[in-house]
């Protein structure tokens, strides 16, 4: 019989097993204390690339224009609005031209040159003739056609005269031109067949958006002399962009801040729980 009590008594006591929870909860507590850790670490990571990746994708596209500023447009400032003017581009009397943003606004800039080719000589091109051919025989067929449909296009051929269409050619391939802005002037060189004849355009980087939000920030490219702008969205949650230009170097200064609030309160100077980044680059321009 006392064999038989002694084996009930077998077992956890009230206090072990109080001890056992307590010990089982502090070490939950702090399995769920490092996950969520990791998780606002990994989240914190992921804003960082993200804000990373979107400034750097801006700053690649003005870095890469700004560096083409002024090829194709050998022009000084006084004459410059009177070459972009026949794009549908009024009051252009820099290049690159610098909108300053006011109150906490970012900058907006507008840039000239000839970005794109758009087809080659087919025949040779002698000094003072105001007609030149293209070859019908280009990669670039959207180009090509671009600067077909419409006349006051401004092409620059054999990479070293600037010149405008003064005839609509309605898809073909003699081109009437003027290398003066409003006189009829042939061409000042010799030029051969394959010689490339390039399309002058103008960049415009501007934005939409808001100051608690941030910038949407688009690149439109202005294809016609109605003054319309063809735009594709580049970056988000910009909220400054500013451009300083000492002679022929600009210098580019972004400031982004990540979409999402971060889980950990970010620090820096604009802090309120968001992760940012100033990114800030030199440009040198060449062709000025």
């Amino acid at each position: 019989m006392m064999r038989k009590l002694q084996q009930s008594r077998i077992g956890f006591t009230l206090v072990e097993l109080l001890i056992s929870l307590a010990i089982g909860a502090t070490v939950l507590a702090g399995v769920l204390t490092g996950y969520m850790v990791c998780r606002k670490l990994v989240n914190r990571q992921r804003l960082q690339n993200e804000i990373r990746a979107n400034v750097r994708t801006l700053m690649m596209y003005l870095v890469k224009d700004l560096s083409m500023t002024g090829y194709g447009l050998p022009v000084s400032d006084a004459e410059l609005s009177s070459w972009t003017t026949l794009l549908g581009v009024t009051g252009m009397t820099n290049n690159p031209q610098i909108i300053q943003g006011s109150a906490g606004y970012p900058d907006r800039i507008r840039i000239a040159a000839a970005f794109r080719s758009a087809s080659t000589l087919a025949a040779d091109a002698a000094a003072g003739s105001t007609t030149i051919v293209l070859s019908s025989n280009n990669t670039d067929a959207a180009w090509q056609n671009q600067l077909w449909q419409n006349d006051n296009k401004l092409i620059y051929v054999g990479g070293c005269e600037l010149a405008r269409l003064t005839g609509d050619p309605m898809g073909g391939t003699t081109l009437t031109i003027s290398t003066h802005p409003s006189n009829v002037s042939g061409l000042t060189y010799n030029h051969q067949a394959g010689e490339p004849v390039e399309m002058i355009q103008v960049y415009d980087y501007s934005y939409y958006g808001n100051l608690t939000d941030g910038f949407y920030i688009s690149r439109g490219i202005n294809d016609s002399t109605d003054g319309y702008w063809w735009y594709t969205a580049i970056a988000y949650s910009i909220f400054d962009i500013v451009f300083s230009r000492s002679d022929q170097m600009m210098t580019v200064t972004i400031t982004g801040r990540s979409e999402e609030a971060d889980l950990i309160a970010a620090g820096g100077s604009y802090s309120n729980g968001y992760q940012w980044l100033t990114m800030m680059d030199n440009v040198i321009m060449r062709n000025l």
